[in-house]
């Protein structure tokens, strides 16, 4: 057994004999966001770690520091954890965090890390998905969105989340969108031209939301957001995740640039002109010179 998972297992045991004590709660939740994060895969003392966090939120529904603390802790440890994600699941985590928002809207903290905390839970994790979406995670996500369009991290957090949220889920990419979550994405881009975070992680939502959805591929063309994708590539010359992340996003929103980017990486003819448009090049050139 390795160090982290020993304070793991010693964090769950206070929390678990002293439940009713907020501080000593918030103490322990504090530990467990460096620890989680550096436990083995099914180790056991981080899974019961993961299911006091989940008891401490909902004895104290109504302290903000516990719910703060717990939902940061879920936000650094779950993405690639299924194990965590799966314990998270079957302890009621997502309804937590879901409540923790509606409860508290306008504190900025407890909205970006719960923000952050849906976006670990959902990622690569259909049950998840389906959990917060059940519990309408998707109004308090997008919610948060629209109380607090300054706020950079709340904004890159919760454009993670919207996009785990879309990721292979028909069902979630048109409640999204429906919802004017891609136009809260267009907005983050828009609103944060300089923070290649938001930018980036807008761009996955909006890649996240339009895959294999040609409504919401006009939707984000009517309004403008391929433009603002172009430009962030443009104005980012030198983050290669930006890049990437555009990339995925232009070959889906712009017609024939997939099809011209493989002809260009093998050297092959160019697609026919009928497929080629302003649109197509523009992207094209600005994918290439970054590279």
């Amino acid at each position: 057994r390795g160090a982290a998972e020993a304070a793991c297992g010693f964090c769950a045991g206070l929390m678990s004999q002293h439940l009713g004590n907020g501080p000593l709660q918030v103490s322990a939740l504090r530990a467990l966001q460096g620890l989680l994060p550096l436990t083995d895969f099914e180790a056991l003392e981080a899974r019961v770690a993961v299911e006091m966090l989940a008891a401490a939120m909902r004895r104290h529904s109504q302290s903000l520091d516990v719910l703060e603390a717990a939902c940061s802790a879920l936000a650094g440890s779950m993405a690639g954890r299924t194990d965590l994600q799966a314990t998270a699941l079957t302890n009621g985590a997502p309804e937590e965090v879901v409540s923790a928002m509606r409860r508290f809207p306008g504190n900025v903290n407890l909205q970006t890390w719960a923000c952050g905390a849906l976006a670990g839970l959902c990622a690569n994790h259909p049950a998840n998905q389906a959990a917060v979406a059940a519990c309408r995670g998707v109004d308090c996500l997008l919610g948060a969105m629209r109380q607090h369009p300054a706020q950079a991290l709340l904004q890159t957090m919760a454009c993670g989340a919207c996009g785990n949220l879309a990721a292979n889920n028909m069902n979630n990419q048109t409640a999204i969108a429906t919802m004017g979550g891609l136009d809260l994405a267009i907005a983050a881009l828009r609103n944060h031209p300089d923070a290649p975070t938001v930018q980036q992680s807008a761009i996955g939502a909006i890649w996240c939301i339009v895959k294999r959805s040609p409504e919401n591929q006009s939707l984000v063309t009517r309004s403008g957001g391929t433009n603002l994708i172009v430009e962030a590539v443009h104005r980012h010359q030198n983050d290669a995740g930006l890049r990437a992340m555009a990339s995925g996003a232009l070959q889906i929103l712009v017609p024939g640039l997939a099809d011209a980017m493989a002809a260009a990486r093998q050297g092959s003819a160019q697609p026919s002109a009928r497929e080629v448009t302003p649109d197509t090049v523009r992207a094209q050139a600005t994918l290439q010179q970054q590279q």
